[in-house]
């Protein structure tokens, strides 16, 4: 069985620079080294702690909330939710979007957003601190060994 050569790369990347690499994005670039979690985290990181708070990933995501709302209703429609920043594509979108519209009306509001982003940082926040640091945002989009 052949094995991608992306896949081969990513490895030898790892084995190399011992940094934990992600899931890599259609162009191919890896999306998630220390390097550029640190510096995502140092634009959102607005009391400059060096983590986010929950607050700090739902100010962020207000932010490209508002810059995607074209309708100027407040709330993201699917069309509008694929434009807002990095998303899923095709399916993923379709599913992610459906994952946070919780009551189904086919709109994000704010609200259904904020409580996605709290989740979320739960979910990142392994260390359970409140937090999630830039080992963190790394750590979860590391590729997981496959089990045996």
């Amino acid at each position: 069985m052949k094995t991608p050569a992306l896949v081969l790369s990513s490895i030898l990347v790892i084995a190399i620079s011992g940094t934990a690499i992600a899931s890599q994005h259609e162009s191919g670039k890896n999306r998630c080294t220390e390097e550029r979690m640190t510096n995502w985290i140092a634009r959102t990181d607005t009391d400059k702690d060096g983590k986010l708070s929950s607050t700090e990933i739902d100010g962020m995501r207000v932010r490209s909330i508002d810059r995607a709302d074209k309708d100027g209703d407040g709330g993201l429609n699917l069309e509008e939710y694929k434009t807002a920043g990095r998303k899923p594509k095709g399916p993923g979108a379709e599913k992610q979007f459906a994952m946070i519209d919780a009551d189904k009306n086919g709109k994000i509001s704010p609200e259904e957003n904020a409580a996605y982003n709290r989740n979320k940082t739960k979910m990142l926040d392994t260390d359970k601190d409140g937090f999630v640091s830039v080992q963190e945002m790394v750590a979860s989009c590391t590729p997981k060994p496959p089990k045996e």
